[in-house]
């Protein structure tokens, strides 16, 4: 059993109060915790890979999505990493798609201390939505 201390218990604590704490940037978070070069893939298989390509994804994610909340549940932790379960409530800006709550499972991979890879898997979306 992995207890509160083991230290990818420590890290994945840290993200969920991280992201519950409405904190405006990942980039703490990331300097603190993710490698450098991580790889970061979207339930579509879109993968980034380095820090300032993600922070690129996450710009363009911003820019194009009006969030109104997100909470994280958990961590769910083993000896290699962790998951969180995230639900964002968001909106896209340009009304391709309509103020909805997006429920999506991330897969943390943590070697030597640091987190190298997540994986996001989301739950299908309406039809004709995000296209």
């Amino acid at each position: 059993m992995i207890t509160v201390d083991h230290p990818i218990a420590k890290i994945a604590q840290d993200v969920v109060d991280h992201v519950n704490s409405g904190a405006a940037s990942d980039v703490p978070l990331w300097d603190k915790h993710w490698h450098p070069e991580f790889v970061s893939v979207e339930g579509d298989g879109m993968t980034h890979t380095g820090k300032e390509n993600v922070l690129e994804k996450h710009k363009m994610w911003h820019d194009s999505v009006t969030m109104h909340a997100c909470t994280a549940h958990g961590p769910y932790v083993t000896q290699n990493g962790f998951c969180v379960r995230y639900e964002l409530d968001c909106e896209a800006n340009d009304g391709s798609w309509p103020r909805m709550t997006m429920d999506e499972i991330a897969v943390y991979t943590v070697r030597d201390g640091k987190v190298v890879r997540e994986e996001f898997f989301g739950r299908p979306m309406p039809a004709g939505c995000c296209g």
